[in-house]
């Protein structure tokens, strides 16, 4: 059950998961988890009772602690709301994921002025799993996922007004 920390801090995160007891690491390659913390989860092997997770830390910071967990102490967490992409998101770090404009995401907690998020669609694990700044993401309405868009109605050109721009504002409310 050894753990090489250099290939976990290359593992990209696959899922976002908690802690349902505290669980005290008493081997080298383990990491101690309190209850109900969020945890990233990187590996898990079927015929494993054991599953691999890293802390989680704000983009940039010194790197968060990696190691195994027993598997039966983790569930899958719950977002906290769903919303879309109001920009792209071009990451600066290994903990961010790249998202484009107009992209369905779960949101799942906030550190600071970033949010975790899971990106719609992907379905590979890779790159589907991380922070983007909390302010290019809009919450859907609690009814659906879906933007609802404003009427619009276009003004004539004015010598005061001479674009669209900042008449129309954002399209979506």
């Amino acid at each position: 059950m050894s753990l090489n920390q250099a290939t976990v801090s290359s593992l990209q995160p696959i899922n976002i998961v908690y802690s349902q007891w505290d669980f005290r690491a008493f081997r080298e390659g383990q990491v101690t988890v309190v209850q109900d913390e969020t945890l990233l989860l990187l590996s898990e092997r079927p015929n494993d009772d054991w599953a691999t997770v890293r802390k989680l830390s704000k983009p940039g910071a010194k790197s968060p602690s990696s190691g195994l967990v027993p598997k039966s102490y983790l569930k899958p967490k719950a977002q906290a709301f769903r919303g879309y992409a109001l920009y792209t998101y071009k990451p600066d770090s290994a903990e961010c994921v790249r998202m484009f404009i107009g992209r369905k995401v779960s949101v799942y907690t906030t550190l600071g002025e970033w949010v975790l998020v899971k990106l719609d669609g992907t379905g590979r694990g890779t790159e589907s799993v991380g922070y983007v700044l909390k302010s290019y993401v809009k919450r859907f309405d609690d009814t659906n996922d879906v933007c609802h868009c404003m009427t619009i109605n276009v003004l004539p050109l004015t010598p005061n007004v001479n674009s669209l721009e900042g008449i129309l504002g954002p399209f979506c409310s």
